[in-house]
Order: C-alpha cells, then structure tokens, then sequence
C-alpha cells in the first residue's frame, strides 16, 4: 500500500524549482544512450521500432542529436534540477521515425522501465522544447514505474474500463490516468522553472501557452475525482490526496480576478509574464 511518506516525496520530487538556474560551472548534457538502430519491438506502438523503416539516416542522426543536446543546454541552464532527473531515470531512448505517426511523440511501458522510444523529433518547428517535454514526460514515467515497484501500485492497473484525459481528449486506463496527473504536474514545474529565464518574447509565448493547457487540464480533475462514474476505492487514498491538492491549487495560477483587474488588464499582464511569477507561487503552495 502506498504510504503518505511515499507520496508526499512524489510532490518534492516532481518539482524542478531551483532559485540558482544559472549554474554556469555544470555539464549541461544527458548521460542516457541513444540508440539510433534499435532491435527491441516496442509494444503497442503503431510501427515497427526494429525495422529499417524507422531508422534515421546517418546524416539526419545528427540533427536529432543537435535537438538534444539543446535541451541538455536549456534545461541545464534555466532547470537543472529536470536535467539531474531524467539523467536519474533514463537509461536509453529508442530514437525513431515513422511516417505512421503524425508529428513528434513518444513512448513508455511498464514493462521496459529506463527505457523510451523518441520519434519524429526532427519535425516540429519548436522542436526543441517538444522534445524537452518528450523526454521529462517519459522520465516521469520511469520513476513512477520504479516507485511503484518498490511501494506498491497507485491504483488497480486493469485496463477493461477506460477515462478521458482531461489533457489529451483520449480514453486511457485508470493506471494511466493516474500517472497523468503527475507527469502534467512535473511539466507545469519545468514550464515554469524555464519560463523565470525566457529570453525571448515568442519564447515566453510558448511556456505560457503550454502551462496554460495543463493548467486547464486540471480545472477537470478534482470534478473528474468525484464523478459517480470514477472509481475512486480503486486509487490509494494518499494518491488520491496529493493528486486533489495539485488540482485544488495548479489552476489558480490562470485565473482572472475581474474584481481586482479588468479584463484588458488581466489580459496584458497574461500576456506580459505577469503569469510566471503567479504559477511559482501555485506550484510553491503545493509543495509546502
């Protein structure tokens, strides 16, 4: 059974605050292999990870590994403790590419824990800061993978009834849905460690957009968590709680108070940054 010491740690471990972002004398690089010809076939994936199909070309290898380097270098500078994370839980990306697949995603099983697949990281045009997301999101996962191992599962892992994520619109398992909940509240923490050092105007103006759907996101959940229909007796009620403390406080970091501000005011400072020292002091209040 899942223990409050157990869960509280996953509040302080998923935070990637750090009041020193600049540490200038650190080796900004990933420790974790990549395997640009891999021979394992990923389950439930919608290509074949071991054909020659999915494998990069020797020149095209390099700007894959170009784009992660750089989110070495940006997460190393403005949220090293991300850094320090995924090089604790990733052990190997399977780097791939699939027509199969429509942009950039990436891939996790409980099965195959230190492991991830990368595919189509070349594509988007803030690639990145996908593939920063991509690579937290996925460590994320091997670490709830490990801490459930070690103390016992969060919640029943039957895959016969399905939920809708409040992020993504898809239908995922319980299990899933649960390891959600922290993985969003991981990358809220990077958005907004990266956002205190956002050089640029159309920088800012990507974190924001991507804090401001996982915050939206979890507007849902605590709605969600006392549904009828949600099966809450199947969830350890310490999980249950840290998850209703990140729903009760993430959103409040986007709400517009009318009553303090007008509605161009609110916008503007929105718009501005404003929103960054706001969501540092939501993310502050649910770790204390």
């Amino acid at each position: 059974m899942t223990s409050k010491i157990v869960a509280d740690a996953l509040l302080r471990d998923l935070s990637f605050r750090d009041s020193a972002v600049h540490r200038t004398n650190a080796a900004h690089a990933f420790r974790f292999a990549l395997d640009f010809e891999p021979e394992r076939v990923w389950p439930d994936l919608a290509f074949d990870t071991s054909s020659p199909l999915a494998r990069y070309s020797a020149d095209a290898r390099d700007e894959v590994t170009e784009v992660i380097g750089a989110v070495a270098r940006v997460a190393g500078t403005g949220a090293p403790k991300a850094l320090d994370f995924i090089n604790a839980h990733m052990e190997t990306a399977l780097i791939c590419r699939s027509g199969a697949i429509d942009g950039a995603s990436s891939a996790s099983n409980r099965e195959l824990v230190g492991l991830c697949v990368l595919t189509n990281m070349h594509a988007p045009s803030d690639r990145v800061l996908v593939c920063a997301e991509a690579l937290l999101h996925e460590s994320i996962h091997q670490y709830l993978y490990k801490t459930e191992r070690d103390d016992g599962n969060f919640c029943d892992l039957s895959e016969a009834r399905t939920y809708r994520s409040p992020w993504s619109g898809n239908r995922i398992p319980l299990h899933s849905l649960i390891h959600a909940c922290f993985v969003w509240y991981g990358l809220l923490s990077l958005w907004s460690q990266l956002a205190r050092s956002a050089g640029k105007d159309d920088e800012l103006s990507l974190l924001r957009e991507k804090a401001s759907g996982v915050m939206f996101g979890f507007s849902f959940v605590r709605q969600m968590l006392a549904g009828p229909s949600f099966p809450l007796a199947s969830v350890q009620p310490d999980i249950v709680a840290v998850i209703d403390r990140i729903a009760q406080i993430a959103p409040s970091a986007g709400l517009v108070d009318l009553e303090q501000s007008t509605l161009r005011d609110s916008l503007r400072q929105w718009e501005s940054g404003a929103w960054v020292g706001r969501l540092a002091k939501s993310l502050q209040r649910i770790g204390a």
